[in-house]
């Protein structure tokens, strides 16, 4: 197997290992800078250490897998359980960030005749790796040390069809497409087992993704309807859903006059919190999901990021550009929350993570420029 080693001298050497595999640890300094023009990052140091031999993994989705590990030294110790996916579009490469430790995995990944994964992809992070999608299919990268002995994992997809996260930290949703519009769902796990019964989609819906609460999420004629393969369809809201969580709704409410109000239910209770009037462009809000401390919600605007607070309903603008991808719901999927909600992670125009820090007004380059220019983000579900 091979492993590149980032020596002092700044140099990437690859070293071939018979009889041991080279393990990368280092300390290092707080590497995030203060926006785009924040102050230089010294490179990561590293010493090596033999540790007993693993066999190279043989794949039919990774031609000749490299792994590279990186020491970033501590990003934001705040967030613990924190890992950020992306893929790096020089490289062809699986990047893995843990926010807390600082630590960078490096895979390659090959498209299923070995091709390099075209700008056309987009990541799943799931438990122990994450899934890469592009227009030549579908697969689960492990992730990791652990992940050196797993195969990269083909996940069976339907012509035209796509998949989405799932409730479940180890699964998916593998939904089939017919004439642009969604029409089954099939829980399945990272190896492509289908789970449960598959979900027939009714006619006249749009599915918006997974609702949080392990069903699906459905816009249709007279509100939002959860669906499930568990059980019969139900409606959840009786009119336009923009951001949602297991816990939260956040709806938009129109009188007669067609003045319009943000609003945020507790799914439980059903208490309604009026956040205040709507945007002008109420019908096409594009917002993240809830943050997970059920908090903030956030969407792009002219002129950067507006974050929502959902406790008082007010809103700030965090100027910056955003890399344009947008999921099947509408979006942005260059765009997601920490696990503690403390941070709203982003890919910029040149596809460099950022950061925000809630309460405050510092943007800051993620790794102060180390960490490789991304063309798609996810954060590590709950419960990884």
């Amino acid at each position: 197997m091979d492993v590149e080693v980032h020596r002092p001298s700044g140099r990437w050497v690859r070293i071939a290992i018979g009889a041991a595999l080279v393990a990368v640890v280092a300390g290092g300094a707080v590497l995030s800078g203060r926006g785009a023009e924040g102050p230089k990052a010294t490179p990561p140091t590293t010493t090596t250490e033999p540790v007993p031999t693993v066999p190279r993994p043989t794949t039919s989705v990774d031609r000749g897998p490299t792994m590279r590990v990186d020491q970033l030294g501590a990003l934001m110790p705040d967030e613990a359980g924190t890992v950020v996916y992306g893929v790096d579009g020089d490289t062809n490469e699986l990047v893995r960030v843990d926010l807390a430790t600082g630590e960078m995995f490096r895979r390659s990944v090959r498209g299923g005749r070995g091709d390099p994964v075209n700008d056309d992809v987009d990541v799943i992070a799931r438990q122990g790796g994450a899934v890469v999608t592009g227009t030549w299919g579908a697969s689960f990268v492990a992730d990791g040390p652990a992940g050196l002995n797993r195969r990269s994992v083909r996940i069976p997809r339907p012509v035209g069809g796509q998949l989405i996260a799932a409730t479940a930290p180890d699964q998916l949703w593998s939904v089939t497409v017919d004439g642009g519009r969604s029409v089954r769902a099939q829980r399945v796990d990272t190896s492509g087992n289908e789970l449960g019964e598959p979900v027939d989609l009714p006619d006249n819906t749009f599915l918006l993704g997974d609702d949080g609460t392990g069903g699906l999420l459905l816009a249709a004629p007279g509100g939002r309807y959860r669906v499930s393969d568990t059980g019969p369809p139900s409606r959840v809201a009786d009119t336009l859903t923009v951001a949602w969580s297991a816990d939260t709704l956040v709806q938009l409410s129109c009188d007669p006059g067609l003045h319009c109000e943000l609003v945020s239910v507790d799914r439980r209770s059903g208490a309604r919190r009026v956040l205040g009037p709507a945007p002008s462009n109420a019908v096409n809000l594009g917002y993240t999901g809830v943050s997970p401390d059920g908090k903030w919600i956030a969407r792009p605007v002219d002129d950067g990021i507006e974050v929502t607070n959902l406790l008082d309903g007010s809103s700030t603008v965090q100027p910056s550009t955003l890399y344009s991808a947008w999921g099947s719901n509408g979006a942005p999927a260059t765009m997601a929350w920490s696990a503690s909600g403390r941070h709203l992670l982003w890919l910029d125009d040149d596809g460099r993570l950022m950061s925000w820090t809630v309460g405050t007004s510092e943007v800051v380059v993620v790794g102060g420029g180390l960490v490789p220019p991304l063309r798609a983000l996810s954060v590590a579900p709950a419960g990884r």
